[in-house]
This record gives C-alpha cells, sequence and structure tokens, in this order.
C-alpha cells in the first residue's frame, strides 16, 4: 500500500499502511457537488455502519473539480 500523504485529515487521526493492516480498505475519491457522489453516498455511509466493526475502513479523498471546492 503507497504511504498516504493528503493536506489534512478530517474525522480521523492519520491512517498509516501498518495501522490498516488486515483490515478491508476502500478509498473513495468524491467530489460534493458531482451527482455520483450525491447518489452513492447513503451506500458508503451504510456500509461504514453496518461493517467498521468487522474491520471496514472507509477513506474519502475530496477531489475537488471546481476551485470554489479547493478552499477549506
Amino acid at each position: 500500500m503507497p504511504v498516504l500523504k493528503p493536506e489534512r485529515w478530517v474525522n480521523s487521526p492519520p491512517l498509516t499502511a501498518e495501522g490498516l493492516r488486515g483490515k478491508v480498505v476502500l478509498v473513495d475519491f468524491w467530489e460534493y457537488t458531482c451527482i455520483n457522489w450525491i447518489r452513492t453516498s447513503p451506500y458508503l455511509k451504510a456500509w461504514n455502519r453496518d461493517y467498521a466493526k468487522s474491520g471496514l475502513v472507509v477513506i474519502g479523498v475530496h477531489a475537488p473539480e471546481f476551485e470554489f471546492g479547493k478552499r477549506a
């Protein structure tokens, strides 16, 4: 697994490959104004709710499409 080097972490402490070892990791690249993300978000939230205790880790990577989305 490659090293994760985000600009900043939100909603969790920084994650490492070692800390994720043995878990199933779903990486979701999203943009909050994208209809595809809007449609899939409820499924990702449900999977996280239902399977996090079994070892699923959902990592969301915000990939802004427009300039306004690049501002924190």
